[in-house]
């Protein structure tokens, strides 16, 4: 499968929020990407209790199910 260029996970530099390739994939209808406001972000990983965020449970469902696009290679 071709890639999309998305990664799987971003921070806000805002607010710090962890924001997943699903709520990005969302943005693009939507047109909001974070709660606070900011459109800044940047590829990061999850880190200890994110792992418990229904966003990311939902996320990793998704990843199984095989219907997200690889992320990009470095």
């Amino acid at each position: 499968m071709k890639t999309d260029n998305i990664y799987m996970t971003y921070r806000c530099k805002g607010c710090i929020r962890l924001i997943t390739k699903l709520q990005v994939l969302a943005m693009q209808t939507t047109g909001k990407l974070c709660p606070c406001g900011s459109g800044n972000i940047i590829p990061t990983n999850i880190t200890g209790l994110e792992w418990l965020l229904p966003r990311v449970w939902a996320l990793v469902i998704a990843k199984l199910r095989g219907q997200l696009a690889p992320e990009p290679s470095a």
